[in-house]
């Protein structure tokens, strides 16, 4: 028999090898392992934190034992955890996730925390609230979890241009929001659907913008459990990275000059690599914007209001 300890080192070995992980040093990569399989056991074997860790000396059930064997050989092969259990966790709330869509990742939930802070400074109206690529749709499931009840939401609209994405954002919306707002998804692409609508656009415009931010150059660099597994569309925008943001940021200058009464509030996550070619496009049209560092310091959110 096998105890914990085994399964646990066979994983962060696996990590070891994987470019994702580079700077790790061995006991930093234990303590991953040891969370993953400590998920996995709670998730899918429906043990708790305290009966996995009886593990530790050696694992008597062979049921427990075999699927341990199966996770660490699905690890090995490149298998992203989150699409063994078919879910993952993004501001305290369980997502189901497929190879259709990112899986949710912690640095993405300071971009609903941004959001949240900013929307708390309202002093009244409705707001309309856009999601583009939502994917999941982790990010505006989780902003709407958590809006505070004074706020008054006109409708909701998610937009994606994968139709398998935007039936597990469905599939995530309606089972977590449980029908409290009205939701509308669109099969389409950046702020097209806004472009489309035949009427004025009036009142606030809280958009969610977790776009592609990576040059063809870095995809090229990504861990396989990455490349291999969540979809390219999702991840490159194109030789810069920033072709699609500064493309969304066009579109809502547009928007604005034809609906002058229309405030739009829009919330980008990016990468520090293509912020200085969004900083000149943002500078050229005269946009105002804040941005906004991760817990690891680099720059992640990028606010810009029109």
């Amino acid at each position: 028999m096998k105890n914990l300890k085994y399964f646990i080192k066979e994983l962060a070995d696996y990590y070891k090898k994987d470019i994702q992980y580079q700077g790790y040093d061995f006991a930093n990569l234990t303590e991953i392992a040891r969370k993953e399989i400590g998920i996995f056991l709670e998730e899918k074997m429906g043990l708790k934190k305290i009966d996995w860790m009886m593990l530790k000396d050696e694992i008597t059930d062979k049921k427990i034992e075999k699927n341990l064997e199966i996770l660490v050989n699905k690890r090995k092969k490149g298998l992203p955890l989150a699409h063994i259990l078919k879910k993952q966790d993004f501001f305290g709330i369980s997502f189901k996730v497929n190879r259709h869509t990112l899986i949710p990742r912690p640095e993405t939930e300071e971009l609903v925390e941004c959001a949240l802070s900013k929307i708390q400074k309202l002093k009244g109206g409705e707001v309309t609230l856009v999601d583009v690529g939502t994917g999941s749709g982790c990010i505006i499931t989780a902003f709407c979890h958590n809006l505070p009840e004074k706020i008054k939401i006109k409708e909701v609209l998610a937009i994606d241009k994968s139709g398998e994405a935007l039936k597990c954002a469905k599939i995530n919306l309606k089972a977590i929001l449980r029908g409290k707002y009205p939701i509308k998804f669109r099969l389409d692409s950046l702020l097209n659907p806004l472009i489309k609508m035949k009427k004025p656009l009036t009142g606030t415009f809280f958009i969610f913008a977790n776009l592609p931010y990576l040059a063809e150059a870095e995809f090229k660099k990504l861990s396989p459990e990455v490349s291999k597994n969540e979809p390219k569309s999702a991840l490159v925008s194109g030789k810069g990275g920033f072709e699609l943001t500064n493309e969304l940021i066009s579109q809502a200058l547009f928007l604005k000059k034809k609906n002058p009464k229309a405030k739009l509030e829009i919330f980008f996550e990016i990468s520090p690599q293509i912020f200085p070619g969004i900083k000149k496009h943002l500078s050229q049209n005269l946009v105002t914007f804040e941005t906004q560092k991760d817990l690891a310091g680099k720059l992640r959110i990028l606010y810009v209001s029109i």
